[in-house]
């Protein structure tokens, strides 16, 4: 029975360390940003416009800050988007929107599709927040959108920023 059991872990740490130096390929690896890659800063929050667009951008950056008040809907743990995406999403180097919303549509290897800056949210919410993504059209989705196009106002588009 001892030698079972021993044989057992062994097998077990053998698996484990196999299937660690197999790459995840899930995930894709981001290129280098090239030294020479011009900068960007989003636009300060006293720069937001009036009117019915601004309203659906104050109104996505409201939900980006705090998501919880679609728990249950749309969210299915305690996380908010701020808790990845540092600073209202204005942040380089930690996930920032504007350098998103400049990317997509991008190929996805995840999903194996080009998905669009759309389908992107709506990933965060269904795997990064174990919910059910907003559908299409729907208000909060379009306010997300709304806020993350705001914040990437005069970003270079398809462009490795630093």
């Amino acid at each position: 029975m001892n030698r079972l059991l021993h044989l057992i872990a062994a097998l077990v740490l053998c698996s484990t360390a196999l299937h660690a130096e197999q790459p995840d390929d899930d995930q894709a690896e981001l290129p280098d940003t090239p030294e020479d890659a011009p900068g960007f800063t989003p636009p300060a929050e006293s720069e937001l416009p009036d009117g019915p667009f601004g309203e659906m951008v104050r109104y996505g950056r409201d939900l980006f800050v705090n998501t919880q008040q679609l728990r249950g809907r749309f969210v299915g743990n305690g996380l908010n988007c701020v808790n990845c995406h540092i600073d209202a999403g204005r942040r380089a180097d930690s996930a920032p929107l504007w350098a998103a919303y400049t990317m997509y549509p991008a190929y996805r290897s995840k999903n194996d599709r080009v998905n669009t800056m759309e389908q992107r949210i709506q990933g965060c919410f269904r795997y990064s927040m174990n919910g059910a993504p907003p559908p299409s059209g729907s208000r909060e989705l379009s306010a997300l959108l709304s806020y993350h196009y705001w914040l990437a106002r005069g970003a270079p588009v398809g462009v490795a920023l630093a």
